[in-house]
């Protein structure tokens, strides 16, 4: 019978699926979707299968372009070793997007962008040994934690350029909050709920000239940005 760690196949792979500590699943700043950080997952690998008994490799980055939006993405396999060195190998993709700050050509850091993006591969080939697979139902039934508190408040913002289209839905654009310009991040389900009960105004490639809404302040990596929830009642 084959063994990892001295264990029982089954028995290593129901110690990798076991629920994480409340305290190790985060909220992300921008989603606020749960999730394990990498050095958590890592350190489950090597806990239950053994520090030599594991081994993760990526491929070399790839830039890829879709219009305004450019995507660093890379290829990643994590291969578990039995006892008698036999293979079991899992492999995915993964990506993050590549940050420009306002109205400059020269991105903040690219390889920041390989950095996460080789993070993003991690957790998804960790996700094929179910591990950190179930966190959306664990969420529900478990208190998070989050390093940043946000408050939502009502803002008046004037839009200085059109609408762009977010990687994964949605939508964004560049604004002036207090004399300050930030990036005004609309998530998909709040930008679908727009554009359909206000079809004429929120539009890929519109512009407006000011919103009313309820927002939250925040940074992502260094980008000052404001994050949308609704409109505020004064605007509807």
């Amino acid at each position: 019978m084959k063994t990892i760690n001295g264990k029982k196949i089954e028995e290593v792979f129901r110690e990798l699926a076991r629920d994480f500590p409340k305290e190790d699943v985060k909220l992300h700043d921008v989603t606020q979707k749960p999730y394990v950080p990498v050095e958590k997952i890592r350190n489950r690998l090597d806990e239950v299968v053994g520090i030599w008994n594991w081994s993760f490799k990526v491929s070399e980055p790839q830039l890829w372009k879709n219009g305004t939006v450019e995507s660093c993405v890379v290829s990643g396999t994590m291969i578990i070793y039995d006892d008698e060195r036999g293979e079991i190998e899992k492999g995915a993709a993964g990506g993050a997007t590549i940050i420009y700050p306002s109205e400059s050509e020269r991105p903040t850091s690219v390889a920041n962008a390989v950095d996460s993006a080789t993070k993003d591969v991690l957790k998804r080939c960790a996700k094929l040994y179910n591990i950190a697979d179930n966190l959306e139902r664990y969420a529900s039934n478990q208190p998070i934690s989050s390093d940043v508190k946000k408050s939502k408040e009502v803002m008046r913002v004037d839009i200085l350029g059109i609408f762009t289209a977010l990687p994964k839905g949605g939508a964004k654009a560049i604004v002036s909050y207090n004399n300050e310009k930030k990036e005004l991040i609309i998530f998909e389900k709040e930008w679908n709920h727009l554009t359909k009960k206000y079809p004429d105004n929120f539009q890929i490639g519109k512009r407006l000239n000011e919103l009313n809404l309820i927002g939250s302040p925040m940074t992502y990596r260094g980008q000052p940005q404001i994050r949308f929830f609704s409109l505020a009642k004064a605007h509807e």
